[in-house]
């Protein structure tokens, strides 16, 4: 019997009575239950160790990435004169992502 059924026979006894082993029962039931739980919980922690790992791998990745771009144009060019908007033009660096006002 499963473990709701062997509660539901406590509250509710039938005609003949619960029968003598229904704690032996319960316990053996209870612990099958506790032990599916448990292997759940373990599952679920090893996804979130993978997941975990795997985003910080995507950080580093993608920082890696970020401090790639060179910070300033290879040319040594300040930019077009035709760009009316120096200010909010992108200067393509990462640290331009961190000093520039307003951000």
């Amino acid at each position: 019997m499963d473990f709701a059924t062997l509660i539901e026979m406590l509250r509710n006894p039938p005609e003949g009575g619960v029968p003598d082993t229904i704690y032996d029962d319960l316990s053996s039931s209870y612990n099958d239950v506790l032990s599916g739980a448990s292997a759940k919980a373990t599952e679920a922690d090893t996804l979130v160790q993978s997941l975990n790992a795997e985003i910080s791998r995507l950080k580093a990745m993608n920082f890696d990435l970020l401090t790639a771009v060179p910070s300033t144009d290879p040319d040594g060019d300040e930019g077009d004169d035709n760009n009316e908007n120096d200010d909010d033009a992108e200067s393509g660096g990462i640290d331009d992502l961190f000093t520039k006002e307003g951000n």
